[in-house]
C-alpha cells in the first residue's frame, strides 16, 4: 500500500512503518537537525544487567509486537537482534532502564563496517516521537533497502570529516516535523562472537530510570505495572556495587559530560559551528549528491512524526 508516494510498511492503531517515497536520505528538513553523536548503548533493567554479566555475552532480542512496531515481524518472524541507541548527552534520564551499556561508535564502527551489510529498515512514527531503524547484518536481504551513511540526507550521516550524525528531527510520514523529535536506534543481527565482542567492548554505567519509571505505561519494559527498579542513578550505582559490580563505580554518566569539542555537544553554540560546517559540505558535494532543500517541508508530502509507545 502507497499514500503520496510514501509506502506504508505496517499500520497499527497508533504507529506506522513506512519508507520515504524518495528513499531514506529524504528525511532531512533542516542542516540544523543534524546533531554529531559519538556513543551508542544499550539500556536494561538491573535484573537484566546481572544476567548478562552471568553469561557475559549481550543477549539477541526476537521481534515482537510489544517490544516493536517493525514491519520485520511480517516478513520472517525467527529474527533476533542487539538493539542499539544513540547516546544523546542532553538527556539525564533514560526511558529503558538502570544500566547502559555504551559503546564509542568509532569503535563500533572498525568491527562492523567491513563485515556486515547495513540496511535502512524503515521509519516509524509514534506518537510522541518517530524513530529510524538501521540493520547490521552478515545475511543479505533482497526485501531491505542498502544503507550508505555518507550520503546526505538520511536518519544517520557520516560527514566528509568522518563525524557520525543523526536527525534529531525529521519529517514525518504527514510531511510535518514533530516537537518531541526523531531518534536512530540499530539493529544489530549479531552471532555470538560478534556478541561477546560487543559485551566486552561496551563500558557499563548506571543511568537514572527514576522519573519514568515511577509512572505506568512510560517505562517501557514495564507497561501494564509499575516498574521494579524505578531508581535514580546513585541507587543503581549503590545497588550493583554492594552486588560486588565494581567495573563502572568511578565512571561518569554519559548524559552527565560536559561539552567537549569530541562530540558531546549539548547546546545553541555547537548546533550553529555545526551548521556552518555542514553547509560547506553540501557546496562542495553538490554535483555528487541531491541534497533536499533545507527550507520547513512541502505539505503536500505525507509523512506523519509522533509516536507514542
Amino acid at each position: 500500500m502507497a499514500t503520496g508516494g510514501h509506502q506504508i510498511l505496517f499500520q497499527g492503531k497508533t504507529t506506522v512503518a513506512w519508507m520515504p517515497k524518495d528513499g531514506p536520505h529524504s528525511l532531512v528538513i533542516s542542516l540544523t537537525d543534524y546533531r554529531v553523536f559519538h556513543k551508542t548503548a544499550k539500556t536494561v533493567h538491573i535484573d537484566e544487567f546481572e544476567l548478562i554479566q552471568q553469561s557475559q555475552c549481550l543477549p539477541q532480542q526476537m521481534l515482537s509486537v510489544t517490544k516493536s512496531m517493525s514491519h520485520l515481524l511480517h516478513k520472517q518472524n525467527d529474527l533476533e537482534f542487539i538493539w542499539y541507541g544513540i547516546v544523546d548527552p542532553k538527556e539525564t534520564t533514560n526511558v529503558y532502564g538502570n544500566v547502559s551499556f555504551v559503546l564509542d561508535v568509532m569503535k563500533f564502527m572498525s568491527h562492523c563496517q567491513h563485515s556486515f551489510y547495513i540496511y535502512y529498515v524503515e521509519t516509524v512514527d509514534y506518537k510522541t516521537c518517530s524513530i529510524s531503524h538501521i540493520l547490521f547484518s552478515r545475511k543479505h536481504y533482497d526485501y531491505l533497502t542498502k544503507y550508505d551513511p555518507s550520503i546526505f540526507g538520511g536518519p544517520w550521516f557520516i560527514d566528509p570529516a568522518g563525524r557520525h550524525c543523526w536527525l534529531s528531527n525529521a519529517r514525518g510520514f504527514d510531511g510535518k516535523s514533530s516537537v518531541y523529535g526523531h531518534r536512530l536506534e540499530f539493529m544489530l543481527e549479531f552471532g555470538q562472537d560478534d556478541a561477546r565482542w560487543l559485551y566486552n567492548e561496551s563500558v557499563p554505567i548506571p543511568v537514572d530510570h527514576q522519573s519514568y519509571a515511577s509512572q505506568r505505561h512510560i517505562c517501557l519494559r514495564n507497561r501494564k505495572v509499575l516498574c521494579n527498579s524505578p531508581f535514580s542513578r546513585e541507587r543503581t550505582t549503590d545497588i550493583l556495587v554492594a552486588q560486588g559490580f565494581t567495573q563502572f563505580e568511578n565512571e561518569v554518566p554519559t548524559s552527565q559530560l560536559p561539552s567537549s569539542g569530541r562530540g558531546e555537544e549539548t547546546a545553541q553554540p555547537q548546533d550553529y559551528q555545526q551548521r556552518e560546517q555542514l553547509s560547506g559540505v553540501l557546496s562542495s558535494n553538490t554535483q555528487n549528491t541531491a541534497v533536499p532543500s533545507a527550507e520547513p517541508p512541502d505539505t503536500n508530502r505525507h509523512t506523519n512524526a509522533n509516536v507514542q509507545f
